[in-house]
């Protein structure tokens, strides 16, 4: 009996957790998730500073002068918001061949794509 390596990237956990879970239920013990992340790694090169430009006008928009309690809540949302888009999560299995076809149906109809 030969193994196939299946990899498909999810874009939420839960629906990678589903796969794995229904991979499971047909005796495929051997998967794994992995989180990966993509992208520039940050939010607009982000430096740290919760207030990092002003957003009073947005046609004078400036590194020069911000104001805290304005942007830390409206930066905030922001950057939950890119890194939540720019996670991915990388199921990988190692299933007997003979239940290939239905691994794959399992993953696809979980919202994975094959890589």
């Amino acid at each position: 009996m030969q193994t196939i390596e299946i990899k498909a990237n999810f874009t939420r956990s839960s629906d990678a957790e589903a796969a794995q879970n229904k991979l499971r239920a047909l005796r495929i013990e051997n998967t794994a998730i992995n989180e990966k992340t993509q992208g520039d790694g940050g939010f607009l090169n982000y430096n740290g500073d919760p207030a990092w430009f002003n957003l009073g006008n947005l046609s004078t928009m400036s590194m020069m002068s911000y104001s805290t309690s304005m942007m830390t809540g409206l930066y905030a949302a922001g950057y939950n918001a890119m890194n939540e888009a720019s996670r991915q999560f990388l199921l990988t299995a190692v299933v007997p061949d003979s239940v290939y076809a239905q691994a794959k149906m399992v993953i696809e109809a979980a919202g994975g794509s094959l890589q």
